[in-house]
């Protein structure tokens, strides 16, 4: 049938949802299918994935030329972005401009080609040995030079960058709501308890913020104290409860107009 591969007896959502929680987490979620036919899905799709990339980066990176919002088409000489550096980055490859750009093109797409570099992906606690000869902990990010307390403003900064105040507002609004039709505090909705009674509740809650009005999954999942994998199976478990609880279709309606 329509809704299963060939030769593979798990449907295409389940497949799909089980491989979604498994690289939003880092580690698969509890099922009764065995580990070793789940990780043989994950690996078939990072060779998908590899192959899909791979016939495409040349296209991607000739779209990426021009790309306004990008500083690598400044230093292609094919735009203008505030606080790009355009010189001072085709100096480190060639004195000449137009040579610069090839050999920093180049080098691009090198870089492509390498894929993903753990050694260029950070995070996390460092040990850091101070004056007073104590070792501590403090923040680290291989991508940032700073210090500790660097790092972790950076760190906050981008975490809530995307975050705007209409939308946080917005979800706030919809927690009262949904906490006055269901008689419990608000409060109780952002300790990420695993209680059913309030399961239900976070179904809708992350059905009509995500779904509905769409408010990022990641904010609603800060909001929440809950995961992001989290937000997405509340959303897809509170389209039932929605559907069939008339007070939360006004507040949807009273929030879209």
């Amino acid at each position: 049938p329509d809704t299963h591969f060939t030769r593979i007896q798990c449907c295409k959502e389940t497949i799909r949802i089980l491989l979604a929680l498994r690289m939003e987490t880092g580690r698969w979620p509890p099922s009764s299918l065995p580990p070793p036919r789940m990780r043989h899905w994950l690996v078939n799709l990072k060779r998908q994935t590899l192959a899909q990339l791979t016939s495409t980066w040349k296209e991607s990176l000739d779209v990426l030329d021009s790309y306004k919002w990008s500083g690598h088409a400044v230093i292609m000489g094919k735009g203008t972005f505030t606080g790009q550096m355009e010189d001072e980055v085709l100096l480190l490859f060639d004195n000449r401009k137009g040579s610069g750009r090839k050999k920093y093109r180049s080098f691009v797409e090198d870089g492509i080609r390498q894929g993903k570099r753990d050694d260029l992906v950070g995070g996390g606690l460092r040990r850091s040995r101070r004056i007073s000869g104590s070792d501590e902990y403090e923040a680290y990010d291989e991508r940032i030079l700073g210090s500790g307390i660097f790092v972790e403003q950076l760190q906050q900064e981008t975490q809530t960058s995307g975050e705007t105040a209409p939308s946080t507002g917005l979800l706030e609004e919809i927690i009262q709501s949904i906490a006055s039709i269901y008689s419990i505090e608000s409060a109780s909705l952002r300790q990420g308890s695993k209680r059913k009674d309030l399961s239900v509740v976070r179904g809708a809650l992350c059905y009509i913020a995500v779904i509905r009005m769409g408010i990022n999954g990641a904010l609603v999942a800060r909001m929440l104290n809950i995961s992001r994998a989290g937000v997405s199976l509340a959303a897809r478990r509170g389209e039932d409860i929605y559907m069939n609880n008339p007070a939360l279709h006004d507040i949807a309606s009273s929030l879209q107009t």
